[in-house]
C-alpha cells in the first residue's frame, strides 16, 4: 500500500507513491539535460554557420584555442556557480585572479621554488581569499553583492599598488607547456584537459557528497537548512573557498596560455563568470548548480566569439555581442525550465 505521507493525490482520487521532492529532482534533472543538449546543439549549427562562412573555424589552431578558452570561461563560471549555488554572488572573483596572478608572478621571478610548490601556494591563496570574503559577509550581516564588490577593489588596488603594475614573465617551462602542448591530438589543449577533470571533481562534490547536497539546500531555503542542522556558516565558508580555487585554477591557466603574470589578469572576468551559469540555467536565487551545464555553455560562448573572430569582425562589434549574450543567458536562466508540479487535494485548489 502506498505511504501516504509522500503520496500525491490526483484528481482521479488515485495515490502517486512518488516524492514530491524526488519528482522535482526529477524533473531538475530532465530540464538540465535538455538545456545542455540544445546548448551542443546551438554549438554545432553555429560551428557549422561559421565554417561555410569563414575560413579556418575548424582548423587545429582555432580549435586549440577554442579549447583553452572553453576552459578559462567553464572555470570562471563554475566560480561565480560555487556562490549562486548558495543563492549568493560574487563579484570578485577576478580579484581574486589578480592576486593569484601577481602571486604566481613574484615566486616565478624571484623565489626560485619548484613549479609544484608555486601552484600549491596559489591554490592556497585563492582558498584564503575566498574563506576572508566569507568571514566578512558573515560576521558583518551584510549583502555578498557588497562584500564581494568592495573586496574586488581591495584586491585589484592591492595589488596595482604592491607590483606597481608590473608585468611578470612567466620562465618555468612545466607551466609554459599548459598554454603551448597538445594532448594526442594537435587540437587538444592541456587547459580543456585541466577543466574538464576540475568538472568530474566538482560533479561528484555537489551530487555524491552531503557537503554538495548541503550546499544545494542552503541555497534553496537558508531558514529551512538552519532547522534542518545544517551549519549554514559552514556552508557559506566552503562556497567562498571553492570559489577562490576555481578562481585560482583559470589564474594558472591564463598565465601559461600568455607566458605573463599581469596585474590586469581576470579584469574582464565579471560577465564571463555569469554567462556559463545562468545558460546552464543555474538561477540567481540560489539551490541549483549545473557543472557540465557551464562546462556547455562556456563551449557555445566560445564558439561564437571564435567564429566571429575568424569573420574578422571588429572588436567593439564582440562587446556588444558579449553584452547581448549575458542578457540572453539572463532572460533565459531565469525562466526555469521546471515548473514545480501542484499538489492536488480533494477539495483544494487544482
Amino acid at each position: 500500500m502506498a505511504d501516504t505521507d509522500n503520496a500525491v493525490v490526483t484528481a482521479s482520487g488515485t495515490a502517486d507513491a512518488v516524492d514530491p521532492a524526488s519528482r522535482r529532482a526529477s524533473l531538475r534533472g530532465a530540464a538540465g539535460a535538455t538545456r545542455i543538449l540544445t546548448l551542443l546543439a546551438l554549438t554545432v549549427l553555429a560551428g557549422v554557420v561559421f565554417s561555410l562562412l569563414g575560413q579556418g573555424f575548424l582548423s587545429d589552431f582555432t580549435l586549440y584555442a577554442l579549447g583553452q578558452a572553453v576552459a578559462v570561461s567553464a572555470l570562471v563560471g563554475l566560480a561565480q556557480a560555487a556562490l549562486l549555488v548558495l543563492g549568493r554572488i560574487n563579484l570578485a572573483v577576478g580579484g581574486v585572479g589578480v592576486v593569484v596572478s601577481a602571486t604566481i608572478g613574484v615566486l616565478d621571478n624571484n623565489s626560485g621554488i619548484p613549479l609544484l610548490w608555486i601552484v600549491v601556494i596559489a591554490l592556497v591563496v585563492g582558498a584564503v581569499t575566498g574563506a576572508l570574503m566569507a568571514v566578512v559577509e558573515i560576521y558583518s550581516r551584510l549583502n555578498s553583492f557588497v562584500v564581494t564588490l568592495a573586496f574586488l577593489s581591495v584586491y585589484q588596488g592591492g595589488v596595482l599598488l604592491i607590483t606597481q603594475a608590473a608585468h611578470y614573465p612567466i620562465t618555468i617551462p612545466e607551466l609554459l607547456s599548459l598554454g603551448t602542448d597538445q594532448i594526442g591530438f594537435s587540437w587538444l589543449s592541456p587547459m580543456l584537459v585541466v577543466a574538464v577533470a576540475v568538472c568530474a571533481v566538482l560533479w561528484v562534490f555537489y551530487f555524491r557528497t552531503v557537503a554538495g547536497w548541503r550546499a544545494q539546500a542552503v541555497g534553496a531555503n537558508e531558514r529551512a537548512a538552519a532547522a534542518s542542522g545544517i551549519n549554514v556558516r559552514r556552508a557559506v565558508v566552503l562556497g567562498y573557498v571553492i570559489s577562490g580555487l576555481l578562481s585560482a585554477v583559470a589564474a594558472v591557466l591564463v598565465c601559461a596560455q600568455l607566458a605573463d603574470a599581469a596585474p590586469t589578469t581576470g579584469g574582464d572576468w565579471l560577465l564571463l563568470s555569469f554567462v556559463g551559469p545562468l545558460l546552464a540555467g543555474v538561477l540567481l536565487t540560489g539551490g541549483t548548480i549545473s557543472v557540465w551545464g557551464i562546462l556547455v555553455g562556456g563551449l557555445f560562448y566560445a564558439s561564437i566569439f571564435s567564429g566571429f573572430a575568424v569573420l574578422n569582425v571588429p572588436t567593439y562589434w564582440l562587446t556588444l555581442l558579449q553584452a547581448a549574450v549575458l542578457l540572453l543567458a539572463l532572460v533565459l536562466g531565469q525562466t526555469s525550465l521546471v515548473r514545480r508540479p501542484r499538489r492536488s487535494v480533494p477539495g483544494g485548489p487544482r
